[in-house]
């Protein structure tokens, strides 16, 4: 049970709480109370449910892809939190793209066949027709539009970065309203509102000259936006690992954006000479160093990094990354320490957990972050544990693991989970059937995952698994 104020209930099992707020829909319906109040209730009550369906197909693909999603009708908006970051592009996009389709294939499509063939008696029941037809089929593409934070903007930032979502975002609304506006019809103060929000996140990078980002977090841990116009991302209390094979490079809410570490030049030196310092230039600068990184060229690394003006904009894991790879391990620490801190939600891209199991310095990091207060030091420790499953570093993360799971912060049943899939994932199966019985102990409840997780699969033939299994019952 997800806190917040409202109403909670469960729909497919899927935990839903509907705030007072979210019927600010109703707004846009107002218009109907001159027909009838029938009608404007018409309008409630169908705007609700597409805006649920549409979050419900968010909601399934995230439980098919071993998420724990939990669902929030709020203020215009549905919003449907995953509980783990994304491991690949793959899964961010086709969540993305679940609740749109969802919404336009179970409402907008019957609704769209039924206006066009049948004519019923009752007038209020055509209207409904064409209420759901409006709601389901045209805001249901309108979501698929590549503007930010609109479906198709997230999809379009899985496919080419923050960045250049924001630019395509700005580009997109101008087109929508210039379209509107030509053909007479409403809502084109929506697109310039999108577009100016995206210009702004624009504007705010352009004009930052602080050392850090002054633009929005990328989107935590898979939270998807629908409705009307979909929902901007938001935290997500819960570290929460997905099941499956070999881990790819990268994990993407954020839903993790496009990565600095991906796509890095093969030479890294191409990029290290002279530039004109804006934010896409410091993007190539970062680029470089990062794949300098990578290769071990701490020389081209130092060079690259060289040529950014001091107190620019950078990657808060970079330094402590060169730090590492340059044997100062003290610096590094306390750099990685204080950007799990800033942003618990972890780096882009798993080099730097990588470097940090490489190192074995996991353990002594994890302590540090749980030393400071508040909610958000349990979250990073949960990324990291997160990071260093999916760089393959299992014993490490076995061990974060394990210190997070005694801290009073941490989502006991979930980190035990994770424990055992981390331990199995090495051959102790003894640990790793010990830890799956924690978090049965410690309420974890889903049976599916404990029998289809990959994690897992030489834990289930252990003989001592059937009595351990038997716990869930």
């Amino acid at each position: 049970m997800f806190q917040g104020r409202g109403i909670q209930f469960e729909v497919l099992r899927f935990p839903v709480l509907l705030s007072p707020w979210f019927f600010l829909v109703a707004l846009f319906g107002l218009r109907y109370l001159e027909i009838g109040l029938s009608y404007f209730l018409v309008w409630v009550g169908v705007a609700f449910f597409s805006v649920l369906v549409h979050e419900l197909g968010h909601a399934v693909v995230m439980r098919r892809y071993s998420q724990e999603p939990r669902i929030v009708l709020q203020g215009f908006v549905g919003l449907t939190y995953g509980s783990a970051p994304y491991r690949s592009r793959r899964e961010d996009i086709t969540t993305s793209l679940a609740g749109p389709l969802t919404q336009i294939l179970l409402l907008g499509v019957p609704a769209w066949l039924l206006r066009r063939n049948v004519d019923f008696d009752s007038s209020l029941l055509n209207f409904t027709i064409d209420v759901i037809w409006w709601v389901s089929f045209i805001w249901g593409f309108i979501n698929l539009l590549p503007i930010l934070p609109l479906d198709g903007g997230h999809i379009a930032q899985a496919l080419w970065g923050r960045a250049a979502a924001r630019r395509i975002s700005v580009a997109a609304s101008a087109v929508a309203v210039v379209y509107l506006l030509s053909t007479g019809r409403d809502f084109w103060l929506f697109f310039i509102l999108l577009g100016g929000f995206s210009a702004w996140e624009i504007y705010q990078e352009t004009h930052s000259s602080s050392g850090a980002r002054v633009v929005l977090l990328p989107p935590s841990p898979g939270e998807y936006g629908g409705g009307y116009g979909g929902g901007d991302y938001g935290p997500s209390p819960k570290g929460r690992r997905r099941s499956g094979g070999a881990r790819p490079p990268t994990r993407k809410g954020g839903r993790f954006r496009a990565s600095h570490l991906q796509a890095v030049p093969d030479s890294p030196a191409e990029l290290v000479g002279s530039v004109s310092i804006g934010p896409p230039a410091i993007d190539k600068i970062e680029k470089a160093v990062w794949g300098a990184i990578r290769e071990g060229d701490l020389d081209a690394a130092r060079r690259a990094l060289a040529k950014l003006p001091e107190g620019a904009p950078v990657d808060l894991f970079l330094r402590p990354s060169l730090d590492l790879v340059a044997g100062d391990t003290a610096e590094a620490v306390g750099g990685f320490e204080a950007a799990y801190v800033a942003r618990p939600e972890g780096p882009s891209g798993l080099l730097p957990a990588s470097l940090i199991g490489q190192h074995g310095e996991a353990r002594v990091l994890a302590v540090r972050i749980l030393g400071h207060q508040g909610a958000g030091p349990a979250f990073a420790v949960s990324s990291l544990q997160g990071h260093l499953h999916y760089a393959r570093h299992y014993a490490q993360s076995a061990t974060v693991g394990e210190l997070l799971h005694a801290d009073v912060r941490a989502n006991k049943a979930q980190v035990a989970f994770e424990v055992a899939c981390a331990w199995g994932r090495v051959g102790e199966t003894d640990h790793a059937l010990r830890w799956v019985e924690a978090a049965i102990v410690d309420g974890f409840d889903s049976g599916t995952t404990l029998d289809r997780e990959a994690d897992l699969v030489t834990v289930r033939a252990d003989p001592a698994w059937v009595s351990v299994r038997a716990l869930l019952s």
